[in-house]
Protein backbone atom coordinates (compact mmCIF):
# COMPACT_ATOMS: atom_id res chain seq x y z
CA UNK A 1 0.00 0.00 0.00
CA UNK A 2 1.37 3.48 -0.78
CA UNK A 3 2.52 5.60 2.08
CA UNK A 4 0.11 8.01 3.70
CA UNK A 5 -0.10 11.55 2.40
CA UNK A 6 2.41 13.59 4.44
CA UNK A 7 1.24 16.34 6.74
CA UNK A 8 0.94 19.56 4.76
CA UNK A 9 1.87 23.04 5.94
CA UNK A 10 -0.94 25.45 6.54
CA UNK A 11 -1.96 28.08 4.05
CA UNK A 12 -0.37 31.46 4.83
CA UNK A 13 -3.59 32.84 6.32
CA UNK A 14 -3.73 30.16 9.04
CA UNK A 15 -2.41 30.83 12.53
CA UNK A 16 -0.90 27.39 12.95
CA UNK A 17 -0.25 24.18 11.06
CA UNK A 18 -3.03 22.14 9.51
CA UNK A 19 -1.83 18.56 9.90
CA UNK A 20 -3.67 16.46 7.34
CA UNK A 21 -3.61 12.66 7.11
CA UNK A 22 -4.70 10.93 3.89
CA UNK A 23 -3.96 7.18 3.86
CA UNK A 24 -3.39 5.94 1.23
CA UNK A 25 -2.46 9.14 -0.61
CA UNK A 26 -5.05 10.91 -2.73
CA UNK A 27 -3.34 9.73 -5.93
CA UNK A 28 -4.33 6.14 -5.12
CA UNK A 29 -8.02 6.79 -4.60
CA UNK A 30 -9.15 6.64 -8.23
CA UNK A 31 -7.90 3.06 -8.50
CA UNK A 32 -9.59 2.13 -5.24
CA UNK A 33 -12.87 3.65 -6.40
CA UNK A 34 -12.62 1.63 -9.61
CA UNK A 35 -12.12 -1.49 -7.53
CA UNK A 36 -15.16 -0.62 -5.39
CA UNK A 37 -17.33 -0.15 -8.47
CA UNK A 38 -16.34 -3.57 -9.78
CA UNK A 39 -17.31 -5.14 -6.46
CA UNK A 40 -20.70 -3.45 -6.15
CA UNK A 41 -21.42 -3.99 -9.84
CA UNK A 42 -21.40 -7.73 -9.24
CA UNK A 43 -24.18 -7.37 -6.67
CA UNK A 44 -27.51 -6.54 -8.29
CA UNK A 45 -29.08 -5.89 -4.88
CA UNK A 46 -26.83 -2.82 -4.51
CA UNK A 47 -29.07 -0.71 -6.76
CA UNK A 48 -32.18 -1.56 -4.71
CA UNK A 49 -30.35 -0.85 -1.47
CA UNK A 50 -29.09 2.53 -2.66
CA UNK A 51 -32.45 3.51 -4.08
CA UNK A 52 -34.14 2.70 -0.76
CA UNK A 53 -31.73 5.03 1.06
CA UNK A 54 -31.97 7.86 -1.46
CA UNK A 55 -28.47 7.26 -2.80
CA UNK A 56 -27.69 7.69 -6.51
CA UNK A 57 -27.67 4.54 -8.62
CA UNK A 58 -26.20 6.06 -11.79
CA UNK A 59 -22.69 6.81 -10.51
CA UNK A 60 -20.21 5.68 -7.87
CA UNK A 61 -20.77 6.69 -4.25
CA UNK A 62 -18.05 7.93 -1.92
CA UNK A 63 -19.23 7.74 1.69
CA UNK A 64 -18.12 8.68 5.17
CA UNK A 65 -19.95 9.33 8.42
CA UNK A 66 -19.97 9.78 12.16
CA UNK A 67 -22.16 10.29 15.21
CA UNK A 68 -24.68 13.11 15.30
CA UNK A 69 -22.96 16.05 17.01
CA UNK A 70 -21.12 19.28 16.28
CA UNK A 71 -17.99 17.59 15.03
CA UNK A 72 -14.33 18.43 15.50
CA UNK A 73 -12.08 19.25 12.51
CA UNK A 74 -10.63 15.73 12.34
CA UNK A 75 -14.10 14.38 11.55
CA UNK A 76 -14.97 17.31 9.34
CA UNK A 77 -11.90 16.50 7.23
CA UNK A 78 -13.53 13.22 6.15
CA UNK A 79 -16.55 15.07 4.82
CA UNK A 80 -14.47 17.68 3.03
CA UNK A 81 -12.32 14.92 1.49
CA UNK A 82 -15.40 13.06 0.23
CA UNK A 83 -16.68 16.24 -1.39
CA UNK A 84 -13.33 17.15 -2.93
CA UNK A 85 -12.66 13.69 -4.34
CA UNK A 86 -16.20 13.16 -5.60
CA UNK A 87 -16.25 16.51 -7.40
CA UNK A 88 -13.15 15.51 -9.38
CA UNK A 89 -14.31 12.03 -10.33
CA UNK A 90 -18.01 12.51 -11.08
CA UNK A 91 -18.93 10.37 -8.07
CA UNK A 92 -21.62 11.20 -5.55
CA UNK A 93 -20.67 11.89 -1.95
CA UNK A 94 -22.76 10.80 1.00
CA UNK A 95 -22.62 11.14 4.78
CA UNK A 96 -23.83 8.43 7.15
CA UNK A 97 -25.25 9.85 10.38
CA UNK A 98 -24.90 7.26 13.15
CA UNK A 99 -28.14 8.00 14.97
CA UNK A 100 -28.39 4.69 16.83
CA UNK A 101 -25.39 5.68 18.96
CA UNK A 102 -25.88 7.01 22.48
CA UNK A 103 -23.28 9.78 22.29
CA UNK A 104 -24.09 13.03 24.09
CA UNK A 105 -24.20 15.94 21.60
CA UNK A 106 -25.78 18.31 24.12
CA UNK A 107 -22.47 18.71 25.93
CA UNK A 108 -19.87 20.84 24.16
CA UNK A 109 -16.54 21.53 25.86
CA UNK A 110 -15.23 25.09 25.75
CA UNK A 111 -11.76 26.38 26.69
CA UNK A 112 -11.84 28.68 29.73
CA UNK A 113 -9.47 30.08 32.34
CA UNK A 114 -9.83 29.55 36.08
CA UNK A 115 -9.68 32.43 38.54
CA UNK A 116 -5.94 31.88 38.87
CA UNK A 117 -5.50 32.01 35.09
CA UNK A 118 -5.19 28.29 34.49
CA UNK A 119 -6.37 27.01 31.09
CA UNK A 120 -9.07 24.36 31.44
CA UNK A 121 -12.00 22.62 29.75
CA UNK A 122 -15.50 23.56 30.88
CA UNK A 123 -18.63 21.71 29.80
CA UNK A 124 -21.36 23.75 28.16
CA UNK A 125 -24.56 21.81 28.76
CA UNK A 126 -27.06 22.77 26.09
CA UNK A 127 -29.96 21.02 27.81
CA UNK A 128 -30.85 21.87 31.41
CA UNK A 129 -32.67 18.55 31.88
CA UNK A 130 -31.20 15.20 32.93
CA UNK A 131 -29.13 13.32 30.37
CA UNK A 132 -30.89 10.03 29.47
CA UNK A 133 -27.99 7.58 29.65
CA UNK A 134 -27.92 4.99 26.89
CA UNK A 135 -30.65 6.55 24.76
CA UNK A 136 -29.64 6.90 21.08
CA UNK A 137 -29.73 10.37 19.56
CA UNK A 138 -32.24 9.10 17.01
CA UNK A 139 -34.63 8.15 19.82
CA UNK A 140 -34.45 11.48 21.66
CA UNK A 141 -36.61 14.53 20.91
CA UNK A 142 -35.10 17.69 19.46
CA UNK A 143 -34.20 20.51 21.83
CA UNK A 144 -36.68 23.35 21.72
CA UNK A 145 -34.36 25.77 23.49
CA UNK A 146 -30.60 25.72 23.96
CA UNK A 147 -29.21 26.84 27.31
CA UNK A 148 -26.50 29.46 26.76
CA UNK A 149 -23.21 29.09 28.67
CA UNK A 150 -22.99 31.13 31.87
CA UNK A 151 -19.21 31.45 31.59
CA UNK A 152 -16.81 33.02 29.13
CA UNK A 153 -14.83 30.94 26.68
CA UNK A 154 -11.35 31.97 25.54
CA UNK A 155 -9.60 31.60 22.21
CA UNK A 156 -12.71 30.79 20.17
CA UNK A 157 -14.44 32.51 17.27
CA UNK A 158 -16.32 35.60 18.40
CA UNK A 159 -19.93 34.73 19.13
CA UNK A 160 -19.28 31.02 18.55
CA UNK A 161 -21.54 29.76 21.33
CA UNK A 162 -24.46 31.91 20.20
CA UNK A 163 -23.94 30.84 16.58
CA UNK A 164 -23.99 27.17 17.58
CA UNK A 165 -27.06 27.64 19.78
CA UNK A 166 -29.02 29.39 17.04
CA UNK A 167 -28.07 26.75 14.45
CA UNK A 168 -29.43 24.05 16.75
CA UNK A 169 -32.61 25.98 17.59
CA UNK A 170 -33.24 26.56 13.87
CA UNK A 171 -33.81 22.80 13.59
CA UNK A 172 -36.04 22.45 16.66
CA UNK A 173 -38.79 21.05 14.43
CA UNK A 174 -36.81 17.95 13.44
CA UNK A 175 -38.11 14.51 14.37
CA UNK A 176 -35.14 13.65 16.60
CA UNK A 177 -32.12 15.08 18.36
CA UNK A 178 -29.97 13.29 15.78
CA UNK A 179 -31.60 15.01 12.82
CA UNK A 180 -31.53 18.34 14.64
CA UNK A 181 -27.77 18.17 15.16
CA UNK A 182 -27.22 16.90 11.62
CA UNK A 183 -29.04 19.95 10.25
CA UNK A 184 -27.18 22.30 12.59
CA UNK A 185 -23.86 20.80 11.58
CA UNK A 186 -24.67 21.33 7.90
CA UNK A 187 -25.59 24.97 8.54
CA UNK A 188 -22.45 25.65 10.57
CA UNK A 189 -20.27 24.10 7.87
CA UNK A 190 -21.92 26.23 5.19
CA UNK A 191 -21.30 29.36 7.25
CA UNK A 192 -17.64 28.40 7.63
CA UNK A 193 -16.72 27.46 4.07
CA UNK A 194 -19.65 28.57 1.94
CA UNK A 195 -21.79 26.51 -0.38
CA UNK A 196 -20.30 23.30 -1.71
CA UNK A 197 -21.03 21.37 -4.87
CA UNK A 198 -24.59 19.96 -4.85
CA UNK A 199 -25.21 16.25 -4.66
CA UNK A 200 -24.28 15.31 -1.13
CA UNK A 201 -26.73 12.85 0.41
CA UNK A 202 -27.41 12.30 4.11
CA UNK A 203 -28.27 8.79 5.27
CA UNK A 204 -29.35 7.93 8.81
CA UNK A 205 -28.30 4.54 10.14
CA UNK A 206 -31.62 4.19 11.93
CA UNK A 207 -33.33 3.82 8.56
CA UNK A 208 -31.33 0.76 7.48
CA UNK A 209 -33.89 -1.62 9.01
CA UNK A 210 -36.32 -0.72 6.21
CA UNK A 211 -34.10 -2.13 3.45
CA UNK A 212 -34.44 -5.60 2.00
CA UNK A 213 -30.69 -6.10 2.42
CA UNK A 214 -30.99 -5.62 6.19
CA UNK A 215 -33.94 -8.02 6.28
CA UNK A 216 -31.92 -10.60 4.39
CA UNK A 217 -28.95 -10.36 6.75
CA UNK A 218 -31.28 -10.51 9.76
CA UNK A 219 -32.87 -13.69 8.41
CA UNK A 220 -29.43 -15.21 7.91
CA UNK A 221 -28.42 -14.33 11.48
CA UNK A 222 -31.55 -15.90 12.92
CA UNK A 223 -31.24 -19.03 10.80
CA UNK A 224 -27.71 -19.66 12.10
CA UNK A 225 -26.67 -17.32 14.91
CA UNK A 226 -23.76 -19.60 15.81
CA UNK A 227 -22.07 -19.07 12.43
CA UNK A 228 -22.64 -15.31 12.54
CA UNK A 229 -21.33 -14.80 16.07
CA UNK A 230 -18.48 -17.26 15.73
CA UNK A 231 -17.21 -15.53 12.57
CA UNK A 232 -17.55 -12.14 14.31
CA UNK A 233 -15.59 -13.23 17.37
CA UNK A 234 -12.88 -14.94 15.35
CA UNK A 235 -12.41 -11.73 13.35
CA UNK A 236 -12.29 -9.72 16.57
CA UNK A 237 -9.69 -12.06 18.05
CA UNK A 238 -7.53 -11.74 14.94
CA UNK A 239 -7.42 -7.95 15.29
CA UNK A 240 -6.85 -7.04 18.96
CA UNK A 241 -5.58 -3.60 17.94
CA UNK A 242 -9.17 -2.71 17.01
CA UNK A 243 -10.25 -2.99 20.67
CA UNK A 244 -13.64 -4.42 19.75
CA UNK A 245 -15.59 -6.35 22.39
CA UNK A 246 -16.52 -9.89 21.33
CA UNK A 247 -20.18 -10.86 21.22
CA UNK A 248 -21.54 -13.06 23.99
CA UNK A 249 -21.60 -16.65 22.79
CA UNK A 250 -22.69 -19.58 24.98
CA UNK A 251 -23.29 -22.69 22.94
CA UNK A 252 -24.42 -24.72 25.94
CA UNK A 253 -27.23 -22.35 26.87
CA UNK A 254 -27.83 -21.22 23.30
CA UNK A 255 -27.37 -17.58 24.29
CA UNK A 256 -25.92 -15.64 21.36
CA UNK A 257 -25.64 -11.85 21.25
CA UNK A 258 -26.34 -10.49 17.78
CA UNK A 259 -24.67 -7.38 16.29
CA UNK A 260 -27.91 -5.43 16.72
CA UNK A 261 -29.50 -2.85 18.99
CA UNK A 262 -33.14 -2.69 19.95
CA UNK A 263 -34.12 0.99 19.85
CA UNK A 264 -37.38 2.49 21.03
CA UNK A 265 -38.41 6.11 21.28
CA UNK A 266 -37.18 7.72 24.48
CA UNK A 267 -35.60 4.54 25.87
CA UNK A 268 -32.03 3.29 26.27
CA UNK A 269 -30.89 1.01 23.47
CA UNK A 270 -30.71 -2.67 24.40
CA UNK A 271 -28.59 -5.58 23.14
CA UNK A 272 -30.38 -8.23 21.11
CA UNK A 273 -29.98 -11.99 21.60
CA UNK A 274 -30.88 -14.63 19.06
CA UNK A 275 -33.65 -16.16 21.18
CA UNK A 276 -35.57 -12.90 21.45
CA UNK A 277 -34.93 -11.33 18.05
CA UNK A 278 -37.86 -13.00 16.28
CA UNK A 279 -40.27 -11.32 18.66
CA UNK A 280 -38.93 -7.82 17.98
CA UNK A 281 -40.47 -5.69 15.24
CA UNK A 282 -37.95 -4.96 12.51
CA UNK A 283 -38.33 -1.18 12.78
CA UNK A 284 -37.00 -1.46 16.34
CA UNK A 285 -33.74 -3.05 15.18
CA UNK A 286 -30.61 -1.12 14.26
CA UNK A 287 -27.22 -2.46 13.25
CA UNK A 288 -24.26 -2.04 15.56
CA UNK A 289 -21.13 -0.37 14.23
CA UNK A 290 -19.49 -3.25 12.35
CA UNK A 291 -22.72 -4.48 10.79
CA UNK A 292 -23.58 -0.90 9.81
CA UNK A 293 -20.31 -0.17 7.99
CA UNK A 294 -20.18 -3.69 6.59
CA UNK A 295 -23.62 -3.27 5.03
CA UNK A 296 -22.74 0.15 3.64
CA UNK A 297 -19.42 -1.05 2.21
CA UNK A 298 -21.03 -4.17 0.75
CA UNK A 299 -23.91 -2.42 -1.02
CA UNK A 300 -24.15 1.29 -0.24
CA UNK A 301 -20.91 2.76 -1.54
CA UNK A 302 -17.83 2.16 -3.66
CA UNK A 303 -15.32 3.84 -1.35
CA UNK A 304 -15.64 4.48 2.38
CA UNK A 305 -13.68 7.14 4.26
CA UNK A 306 -12.86 6.33 7.87
CA UNK A 307 -11.07 8.27 10.57
CA UNK A 308 -8.10 6.71 12.34
CA UNK A 309 -10.30 4.77 14.77
CA UNK A 310 -12.59 3.40 12.09
CA UNK A 311 -9.59 2.45 9.99
CA UNK A 312 -8.62 0.05 12.77
CA UNK A 313 -11.95 -1.43 13.77
CA UNK A 314 -13.21 -1.99 10.25
CA UNK A 315 -10.45 -4.53 9.67
CA UNK A 316 -12.60 -6.71 11.90
CA UNK A 317 -15.60 -6.01 9.66
CA UNK A 318 -13.68 -7.04 6.56
CA UNK A 319 -12.54 -10.32 8.13
CA UNK A 320 -16.01 -11.01 9.54
CA UNK A 321 -17.90 -10.43 6.27
CA UNK A 322 -15.35 -12.48 4.34
CA UNK A 323 -15.72 -15.42 6.73
CA UNK A 324 -19.45 -15.21 7.42
CA UNK A 325 -20.79 -14.11 4.03
CA UNK A 326 -17.89 -14.77 1.68
CA UNK A 327 -17.90 -11.22 0.34
CA UNK A 328 -15.25 -8.58 -0.16
CA UNK A 329 -16.19 -5.06 0.90
CA UNK A 330 -15.62 -1.82 -0.98
CA UNK A 331 -12.19 -0.33 -0.21
CA UNK A 332 -11.77 1.89 2.83
CA UNK A 333 -9.35 4.81 3.26
CA UNK A 334 -8.43 6.99 6.22
CA UNK A 335 -8.62 10.77 6.48
CA UNK A 336 -8.05 12.88 9.56
CA UNK A 337 -6.76 16.32 10.48
CA UNK A 338 -5.41 18.16 13.47
CA UNK A 339 -6.46 21.76 13.93
CA UNK A 340 -5.88 23.55 17.22
CA UNK A 341 -7.30 26.69 18.76
CA UNK A 342 -4.86 29.53 19.46
CA UNK A 343 -4.96 29.35 23.25
CA UNK A 344 -1.44 30.49 24.13
CA UNK A 345 -0.56 28.04 26.90
CA UNK A 346 3.06 29.22 27.09
CA UNK A 347 6.15 27.03 27.70
CA UNK A 348 5.24 23.43 28.40
CA UNK A 349 7.01 21.40 31.11
CA UNK A 350 7.36 17.65 30.70
CA UNK A 351 5.62 15.13 32.93
CA UNK A 352 9.03 14.20 34.32
CA UNK A 353 9.70 17.82 35.28
CA UNK A 354 6.36 18.06 37.06
CA UNK A 355 7.00 14.80 38.93
CA UNK A 356 10.50 15.94 39.91
CA UNK A 357 9.20 19.29 41.22
CA UNK A 358 6.52 17.56 43.29
CA UNK A 359 9.03 15.09 44.73
CA UNK A 360 11.42 17.94 45.53
CA UNK A 361 8.67 19.90 47.34
CA UNK A 362 7.63 16.81 49.28
CA UNK A 363 11.21 16.02 50.25
CA UNK A 364 11.72 19.60 51.46
CA UNK A 365 9.19 19.02 54.25
CA UNK A 366 11.16 16.05 55.59
CA UNK A 367 14.80 16.74 54.70
CA UNK A 368 16.37 19.99 56.01
CA UNK A 369 19.30 19.57 53.62
CA UNK A 370 17.01 20.54 50.73
CA UNK A 371 17.01 24.16 51.93
CA UNK A 372 20.63 24.04 53.10
CA UNK A 373 20.07 23.59 56.86
CA UNK A 374 23.02 21.27 57.49
CA UNK A 375 22.76 21.43 61.29
CA UNK A 376 19.14 20.20 61.35
CA UNK A 377 19.88 17.62 58.66
CA UNK A 378 22.82 16.18 60.60
CA UNK A 379 20.81 16.05 63.85
CA UNK A 380 17.97 14.23 62.08
CA UNK A 381 20.47 11.68 60.72
CA UNK A 382 21.89 11.17 64.23
CA UNK A 383 18.42 10.63 65.67
CA UNK A 384 17.51 8.10 62.97
CA UNK A 385 20.70 6.19 63.69
CA UNK A 386 20.01 6.15 67.41
CA UNK A 387 16.41 5.07 66.84
CA UNK A 388 17.58 2.06 64.83
CA UNK A 389 20.16 1.19 67.52
CA UNK A 390 17.50 1.27 70.26
CA UNK A 391 15.17 -0.91 68.18
CA UNK A 392 17.87 -3.52 67.72
CA UNK A 393 18.69 -3.40 71.48
CA UNK A 394 15.05 -3.79 72.44
CA UNK A 395 14.93 -0.31 73.97
CA UNK A 396 12.09 2.23 73.67
CA UNK A 397 12.77 4.63 70.73
CA UNK A 398 9.63 6.75 71.35
CA UNK A 399 11.44 9.69 73.05
CA UNK A 400 13.77 9.98 70.07
CA UNK A 401 10.82 9.91 67.65
CA UNK A 402 9.25 12.77 69.57
CA UNK A 403 12.50 14.73 69.46
CA UNK A 404 12.84 14.18 65.70
CA UNK A 405 9.26 15.32 65.01
CA UNK A 406 9.82 18.39 67.15
CA UNK A 407 13.01 19.09 65.19
CA UNK A 408 11.12 18.86 61.88
CA UNK A 409 8.24 21.03 63.11
CA UNK A 410 10.68 23.73 64.17
CA UNK A 411 12.54 23.42 60.86
CA UNK A 412 9.32 23.69 58.81
CA UNK A 413 8.25 26.75 60.74
CA UNK A 414 11.61 28.43 60.21
CA UNK A 415 11.70 27.70 56.48
CA UNK A 416 7.94 27.90 55.80
CA UNK A 417 8.42 30.47 53.05
CA UNK A 418 11.01 28.45 51.15
CA UNK A 419 8.99 25.25 51.40
CA UNK A 420 5.81 27.03 50.27
CA UNK A 421 7.70 28.44 47.29
CA UNK A 422 8.78 24.94 46.21
CA UNK A 423 5.22 23.64 46.56
CA UNK A 424 3.91 26.61 44.60
CA UNK A 425 6.42 25.99 41.82
CA UNK A 426 5.39 22.34 41.63
CA UNK A 427 1.74 23.35 41.30
CA UNK A 428 2.61 25.99 38.73
CA UNK A 429 4.36 23.42 36.57
CA UNK A 430 1.46 20.98 36.98
CA UNK A 431 -1.00 23.69 35.94
CA UNK A 432 1.18 24.56 32.96
CA UNK A 433 1.17 20.92 31.89
CA UNK A 434 -2.62 20.71 32.28
CA UNK A 435 -3.00 23.94 30.33
CA UNK A 436 -0.77 22.60 27.57
CA UNK A 437 -2.96 19.52 27.20
CA UNK A 438 -5.98 21.81 26.84
CA UNK A 439 -4.18 24.09 24.39
CA UNK A 440 -2.98 21.10 22.39
CA UNK A 441 -6.40 19.44 22.16
CA UNK A 442 -7.67 18.68 18.66
CA UNK A 443 -11.25 17.78 19.54
CA UNK A 444 -12.87 21.20 19.95
CA UNK A 445 -16.06 21.61 17.91
CA UNK A 446 -15.17 22.96 14.46
CA UNK A 447 -17.58 25.89 14.87
CA UNK A 448 -15.36 27.24 17.67
CA UNK A 449 -12.55 27.84 15.17
CA UNK A 450 -12.30 30.98 13.08
CA UNK A 451 -13.97 30.48 9.69
CA UNK A 452 -10.66 31.13 7.93
CA UNK A 453 -9.11 28.19 9.83
CA UNK A 454 -11.81 25.82 8.56
CA UNK A 455 -11.36 27.33 5.10
CA UNK A 456 -7.62 26.66 5.41
CA UNK A 457 -8.40 23.02 6.17
CA UNK A 458 -10.64 22.78 3.14
CA UNK A 459 -7.99 24.43 0.97
CA UNK A 460 -5.40 21.86 2.05
CA UNK A 461 -7.77 19.00 1.27
CA UNK A 462 -8.77 20.48 -2.08
CA UNK A 463 -5.11 20.90 -3.02
CA UNK A 464 -4.34 17.26 -2.17
CA UNK A 465 -6.96 16.01 -4.65
CA UNK A 466 -6.20 18.66 -7.26
CA UNK A 467 -2.57 17.56 -7.30
CA UNK A 468 -3.61 13.91 -7.51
Amino acid sequence: MPKAEPARPATPSADGPVALLIDPPAAAWAGLLERGVSLSGSRPEAAAFRKALGLPTDRPVVMSGHQCAIQHPGILAKRLAATAFASRTGAAHAWLWVDQDDNEPTRIDLPTRSLDGRLQRTAWKLDAGPIPAGTPTGSRPALQKVERPDFEAVGVREGAAETIARAIETHAGEASLARQFAGACDDLLTSSVGEREPGGVSVFAGSLHATEAFASLLERMLDDPVACVRAYNEAESAHPEAEIRPLIANEKSGRFELPLWRVRRGEPRMPVFAGQAKGIEREQLSPRGLLMTGLMRMLGCDLFIHGTGGGKYDRVTEAWFASWLGVELAPAVVVSATLRLSLGAGPTPTEAEVAEARQFAHKARHDPSVVGDRVAAERKAELLGEIERRKEAGEDPAPLYREMHALLEEYRSRYAGAIAEMESEAERLASALDGASVAGARDWAFALHEARRIEALRAEIDRAYAEA
